[in-house]
């Protein structure tokens, strides 16, 4: 039963700090994503 336990406690702090992590990624993601953007209008905007 401990043994159980301590599984579910390991099990709930693996998926946590994935969840953290995965979250952390995916904003830096957006981020990056709409700084790419804004950098070719202002690459566009320069062109024209």
């Amino acid at each position: 039963m401990i043994v159980l336990a301590w599984f579910i406690l390991i099990t709930l702090i693996i998926l946590f700090s994935f969840g953290f992590l995965g979250a952390t990624f995916w904003h830096w993601y957006k981020e990056g994503k709409a700084k790419r953007k804004a950098a070719a209008v202002a690459a566009a905007s320069v062109q024209n």
